[in-house]
């Protein structure tokens, strides 16, 4: 521990943050924050951020939200009020850019320029999307969208809802960029019989895997590589179908309206900084956004798809077309389409 608070200290001091202590006469600048949970947990927190405010003089207050849908819910009202937005990602972003500064990080350098979706967003971590499966179920492993249509497996599928749910909201986009704007719908009827029922958040899925309710639900392709004492491995496997994959990218923004501009653009540098990024699969389970730190052996030696629809539709389309696809998703899928 000690080795990793000199180590972020050194990094901080490298950003040339000039660190005046208060005398007892000024007040301190408040960073205020809204989060996602998989993002900020209490160990992470006390692992890193509090180094922060210790070396700018500063209070991060923290708000935590289970889902970025419910963190959203409060964008408009809060706006006015919040410096930076942590947990936005690329499916969501797109109705929300108003709210956010362009912002260009001292060290972009380090970033895959693949995960760069908005020039008002900077990535802090990822995912690849994946089938998430009981291996015991599967004679033969989900290794592409025909397989989880067979009848066989009826009542075995558990959604997450696109409403709710950044996985939801993923899961609708990349059938939309797999199959296109007329075949996604195709696909979710022909899926249909085979689900059990629908949920609110990831944490209910998976909770419904655990439980022997389903066999399979679309998740984070990562939990298969970085640590995470919630999944195992012997019983599940996460598998991206060989159409093609489909990266959740999470990111970080400034309000438009922050009062704390110059420290909340040095908190986003402090995101994607070389040592930051190298605790995110440990404290996360998901893969850092540093092209200098190296993502796990396994990952990388594993086959990909031959197509990334990462980017195959553009922000433009997400934010003119997204209300359409969902809602054919709910006549087909909870509406008896």
């Amino acid at each position: 521990m000690k080795k990793l608070v000199i180590i972020i200290t050194l990094i901080l001091m490298m950003f040339g943050c000039s660190n005046s202590k208060n005398n007892g006469n000024i007040k301190k600048s408040n960073l205020k924050i809204y989060a996602t949970d998989i993002f900020l947990n209490k160990t992470f927190y006390d692992n890193s951020l509090n180094l922060f405010e210790e070396l700018f003089d500063c209070n991060l207050e923290i708000t935590t939200f289970p889902t970025t849908a419910e963190m959203l819910n409060n964008i408009e009202n809060s706006a006015d009020s919040i410096d930076v937005f942590i947990g936005i990602d690329n499916t969501i972003f797109a109705e929300i850019d108003s709210f956010f500064i362009e912002i260009t990080p001292n060290n972009k350098k380090y970033l895959n320029d693949k995960l760069i979706f908005a020039k008002k967003i900077v990535p802090v971590y990822f995912s690849p999307m994946a089938f998430i499966y009981e291996k015991e179920s599967f004679e033969e492993e989900p290794a592409s969208f025909g397989i989880i249509q067979d009848g066989k497996f009826k009542k075995q599928i558990v959604l997450t809802h696109p409403e709710t749910c950044s996985i939801g909201r993923a899961t609708l986009i990349w059938s939309v960029a797999t199959f296109g704007k007329n075949g996604y719908r195709h696909f979710w009827r022909s899926i249909k019989e085979n689900v059990t029922r629908t949920v609110a958040n990831y944490d209910a899925a998976f909770n419904m895997l655990l439980a022997s309710e389903a066999t399979v639900m679309c998740g984070y392709q990562s939990v298969l590589f970085t640590e995470n004492e919630c999944f195992d491995k012997d019983r599940f496997g996460a598998l991206v179908p060989a159409e093609g994959e489909f990266n959740l990218i999470f990111g970080s923004g400034i309000s438009r309206n922050s009062k704390n501009m110059e420290i909340a653009k040095r908190f986003i540098d402090f995101l994607i900084s070389n040592e930051f990024q190298q605790m995110i699969d440990g404290e996360t389970a998901m893969f850092p956004v540093n092209v200098n730190v190296k993502l796990p052996a396994e990952f990388i030696e594993i086959t990909k798809p031959k197509k990334d629809f990462t980017r195959t539709l553009k922000q433009t389309q997400l934010k003119n077309d997204f209300s359409v696809w969902l809602n054919n998703w709910k006549r087909i899928i909870t509406n008896n389409e």
